[in-house]
């Protein structure tokens, strides 16, 4: 049985192909390429598109979706269009930024539109690095809990649809400070993510953190921290064939106004 998880990795190491195409061509010619400064490395799948000179990596996703569900027209639908920048600066600091344009285009029997189109900024933070064993973040980022929410890209993920425990029960951003690495235990590695957020004074962007959106859904319940604590641990055993994990969040939603 072939891994559906490196299946979808490989369709989104074309997509991001595509873009670093794009950009390849785009970026020289905005710049002082004279001097060499925006030459590009060679394309590696799933890493981006990388400039040694500005120490800039740049790389992206898409997904689009075709619905055929009872009682609704047939649809094909661009979900998300991903922008991904990353920035090394000195040797302890790196910027991050995952810039999305979602619901870009939905095209059925009827009609094209891009009414619900709309503009997030999924993750932006950075990070101060001291060793391998302890990283701190700060800004906005995914929530570490459980298998689904720091892979969460559709490219990437196990299924058709994402289950609704990922994203009713906790919000998928936090905005705050985290601290995060890996350690040796027993000659085994554990990674460890710990997090404070306070999105009731932080919610520097617009949030987008809607409970359930598949197609057809009617939802108005959207999830976003007003301020939590939590973490999660990730131990890899038998030669990372075997991995026990664990998390544990207390927080605080919007709405919903209630703890949990």
């Amino acid at each position: 049985m072939s891994n559906p998880r490196r299946r979808y990795r490989h369709h989104a190491d074309l997509l991001v192909w595509g873009l670093a195409s794009v950009l390849a061509c785009i970026l020289p010619a905005g710049a002082a390429a004279a001097d060499g400064s925006w030459q590009a490395e060679p394309y590696q799948l799933g890493q981006g598109l990388y400039f040694p000179q500005q120490s800039l990596r740049v790389g992206g996703y898409a997904d689009i979706h075709f619905y055929n569900l009872d009682q609704h027209p047939a649809a094909l639908s661009a979900e998300d269009l991903s922008l991904f920048l990353s920035k090394d600066i000195g040797t302890h600091w790196k910027l991050f930024s995952e810039t999305e344009l979602g619901d870009a285009l939905l095209v059925d029997s009827q009609h094209a539109t891009t009414r619900g189109a709309n503009i997030d900024v999924e993750r932006l933070y950075a990070d101060y690095h001291t060793s391998s064993g302890i990283t701190l973040r700060f800004g906005k980022f995914l929530t570490p809990v459980g298998q689904w929410n720091l892979v969460h890209a559709d490219p990437l993920v196990w299924t058709v649809s994402r289950p609704l425990t990922t994203t009713g029960s906790f919000s998928r951003h936090a905005s705050g400070a985290m601290l995060y690495g890996t350690v040796t235990l027993k000659q085994n590695d554990l990674d460890y993510w710990l997090f404070a957020d306070d999105g009731k004074e932080l919610a520097f962007t617009r949030s987008h953190n809607l409970a359930f959106t598949d197609y057809g859904a009617s939802s108005t319940l959207r999830n976003d921290f007003q301020h939590a604590v939590g973490g999660q641990f990730l131990y890899h055993m038998l030669g990372d064939r075997l991995s026990l994990g664990a998390s544990y969040v207390r927080y605080a939603l919007k709405n919903p106004q209630q703890q949990y």
